[in-house]
């Protein structure tokens, strides 16, 4: 039987709020605080202890209680939980944090406090919304990592059922609204780069968010710029890299990511060409006691200037030129150099080819004509 009681303040004094204590379906004792109304705390009393009493009698499921007490937590400690749970997954923080930051902003959006409020008609304007602001791929990306959490709170008892409805909630044509459209530089736009770059004075970084101020030279970003074209890693692998992760001696020169920092979180064995593995062996001899290379934050805005100085347009109507540009340069010119399709798919580490071809590989109008008027030329051996 349960009991109401006041807690004691440090001060001695009894607390203005009524306590209970209570044993629950399964026996344990559970203590709980009310109201200053001890009638209204003795009320929330008896709820509690009925509903402990059906669950025994095999009236309520216990897994149908619980959703009932997950039902009246905020939303936002939800979703707290739900990016704990992708990290002890496996996945990586900023996974989890940009899977919380989608959820949130779009169950805000529709003033949705508790997982109770949520339904497709408030879900489906919220998106609606959201869609307006942004791109087709935003919204999307919200609409995917909504559908991730319900499932989660289904897996883990926090609601009684996905709902049935959420599979009609459709998806935006990203096709038809594309905003930012990358393209690759060509070879001899990367190689003009690379030279200008090297030869060009320090950059200023950092001095802002707490990050100290330094300088990168421009044989620093030259290196940067050719790691990345000629690996395809994406930045933050870039940033993990140190002298141990570069097998350049032998046939079978590569550079390996660990899956701590791959974005599969598996260990990505990369291979490299022979005369870059050249490069990179006297780099890494001048580097002894430095990072590999330097990865700062603000990864476009350094390479533009980079690009401007080279005389190369950092957006055309082929699309911008930013710093995941130059993965999309390495594939790009992994299939102009002779790859096939399926090669490139392998080193770009991606998990369908329809994700090379369509995201990745990148034709310029000029590129089309000189295939259409047949200029580039037979391929090496045919």
């Amino acid at each position: 039987m349960g009991h109401l009681f006041r807690r004691k303040t440090r001060d001695g004094k009894l607390a203005a709020r009524w306590s209970f204590v209570y044993l629950d379906a399964n026996g344990r004792r559970r203590t709980g605080t009310g109201s200053s109304d001890k009638a209204a705390t003795r009320r929330i009393l008896d709820e509690l202890e009925t509903k402990a009493k059906l669950v025994l009698a095999g009236v309520i499921a216990p897994e149908d209680d619980k959703a009932e007490k997950a039902a009246r937590r905020p939303i936002a400690e939800h979703v707290e939980d739900f990016g704990l749970a992708i990290v002890a997954k496996g996945g990586t923080e900023k996974h989890a944090r940009e899977a919380r930051g989608a959820v949130l902003r779009l169950l805000e959006g529709a003033g949705v406090e508790r997982l109770s409020g949520l339904d497709q008609e408030t879900l489906q304007a919220a998106l609606a919304r959201l869609r307006a602001r942004r791109s087709a791929r935003t919204a999307n990306y919200a609409l995917k990592a909504v559908r991730s959490f319900l499932r989660w709170c289904d897996d883990a008892g926090r609601i009684k059922a996905a709902p049935k409805w959420l599979r009609s909630v459709k998806t935006y044509n990203e096709k038809v609204d594309v905003r930012r459209c990358r393209r690759s530089l060509t070879a001899a736009e990367l190689a003009r780069l690379l030279e200008v770059a090297a030869a060009s004075p320090p950059v200023a970084r950092g001095g802002r968010r707490g990050v100290p101020a330094y300088r990168i030279s421009g044989v620093e970003r030259a290196a940067l710029y050719r790691l990345a074209a000629c690996t395809g890693l994406r930045a933050n692998e870039l940033r993990t890299l140190d002298a141990s992760a570069f097998k350049l001696d032998g046939p079978d020169p590569h550079v390996v990511v660990r899956a701590g920092y791959s974005k599969h979180r598996r260990e990505d064995r990369q291979p490299l060409r022979a005369e870059d593995a050249a490069f990179l062996r006297e780099w890494l001899a001048s580097r002894e006691g430095a990072a590999v290379v330097v990865v700062p934050a603000d990864t476009a805005a350094m390479l533009r200037g980079d690009l401007e100085a080279a005389g190369i347009a950092a957006e055309t109507a082929d699309g911008v030129v930013d710093f995941h540009a130059l993965r999309a340069t390495y594939i790009t010119l992994l299939l102009e150099s002779g790859a096939d399709p399926k090669e490139a798919q392998r080193l770009a580490r991606h998990s369908t080819i329809t994700l090379t071809m369509d995201k990745y590989v990148k034709k310029t109008e000029q590129s089309l004509r000189d295939a259409l008027e047949g200029r580039k030329g037979p391929k090496e051996g045919d």
